[in-house]
């Protein structure tokens, strides 16, 4: 069975070979053929997901670790760590200024306003809203597992180490954690 992957309760590492190159293997032998296992992969117990956050945690705070969250998930509506208000701050504060300035002035002041204080969000302060909007989501991802396996599975997570790396939801991220060297992790 290609792809088959072994459940295996220690936490060492595991290679295993194909069974059909050991003469006398061990694996079963499934409907006249041999099974045959190409990896194995080891899966830590529901309680250790906490410790592998924590060592994720402290990878990404030693700078082991770069964890890169994708602000257009970020801004989605469904996002389990939505940070609309980052986002929005500067929209109202650009509303606020647009009418202050009509108010006081005229329309075409509050107009003026209105097209600089976008151009300026657009062109300088978008990267530290998507900034300050990584530092919030990635504080409150690594501090709540619930979070991050709701986040894991929604997508937009990619941890990277090295030319290493895994995507939401696709990639195991306890496999990640467990594959880091002691010195990232």
């Amino acid at each position: 069975m290609k792809g088959f992957t072994a459940k295996i309760s220690d936490r060492s590492k595991v290679i295993l070979q194909r069974a059909s190159a050991i003469p006398h293997s061990p694996f079963p032998v499934i409907c006249g053929k041999p099974l045959t296992v190409e990896t194995a992969t080891v899966f830590p117990a529901a309680g250790d997901d906490r410790a592998l956050l924590a060592a994720l945690a402290a990878a990404v705070a030693s700078g082991g670790v770069a964890l890169l969250l994708d602000p257009a998930m970020l801004s989605h509506p469904h996002c389990p760590v939505a940070g609309d208000a980052y986002s929005t701050q500067a929209l109202y504060i650009t509303l606020a200024a647009a009418f202050a300035a009509d108010w006081f002035f005229d329309w075409r002041a509050g107009l003026g306003v209105l097209v600089a204080a976008l151009l300026f969000y657009r062109f300088v302060l978008r990267r530290y809203v998507h900034a300050r909007m990584q530092r919030f989501a990635s504080a409150r991802l690594l501090g709540s597992l619930d979070l991050w396996r709701a986040m894991w599975r929604f997508g937009g997570v990619t941890l990277r180490t090295g030319a290493a790396g895994c995507r939401a939801p696709e990639g195991d991220w306890r496999g990640f954690v467990l594959a880091l060297p002691k010195a990232a992790a």
